[in-house]
């Protein structure tokens, strides 16, 4: 059975969660499955976690998302002492149990943007940026002509073109 008839059946569906925390080189896996699982020889180990529903608007799909962890598990530890600026990348992918092909499709790219300890330092969720989202920014123009101002008093025309450059082949090379 695909991917999705499972995602789609009533009775066959029987979603697991994989997820991939990268520190740099220090990688991390984790799954919300009651037991460990090996997939493609990487093994996600099994802890208890609930995460928010992802977005499914268009212009919107999938730009927050939160993970909730207990605060012992090893993983939310190595945000202890971190300095700031560290980033750790999320990826969330889901497979079925009783898929035979084992096709694991990505359902969220991220990356932390802050760990909150919270229930007494109980518990602990991380707020997860998506990737894409960095590409819905405003980026400045490209502009031809400008002027800059040095003081208020003294103002520097400054102007630039850009300009068409043709490459001529050497005469030895024709």
């Amino acid at each position: 059975m695909t991917f999705t008839a499972q995602e789609t059946s009533v009775e066959a569906g029987s979603p697991v969660e994989l997820y991939t925390f990268e520190f740099g080189l220090d990688i991390k896996r984790r799954t919300n499955n009651s037991i460990d699982v090996v997939h493609n020889g990487l093994t996600y180990t099994s802890t208890v976690m609930t995460r928010t529903a992802l977005i499914e608007e268009k212009n919107k799909k999938g730009e927050k998302l939160e993970i909730n962890l207990p605060a012992t598990d090893p993983l939310v530890r190595t945000f202890l002492g971190k300095p700031p600026g560290v980033t750790a990348e999320v990826t969330l992918q889901q497979t079925h149990r009783t898929d035979g092909a084992e096709e694991l499709i990505t359902q969220f790219n991220g990356e932390i943007q802050t760990v909150d300890f919270t229930d007494n330092g109980h518990a602990a969720t991380m707020q997860v940026l998506a990737l894409t989202s960095a590409l819905t920014r405003n980026i400045p123009r490209i502009t031809y002509r400008g002027s800059a101002t040095i003081s208020s008093t003294t103002s520097v025309a400054r102007s630039w073109r850009a300009t068409r450059t043709s490459r001529r082949r050497s005469p030895l090379l024709q």
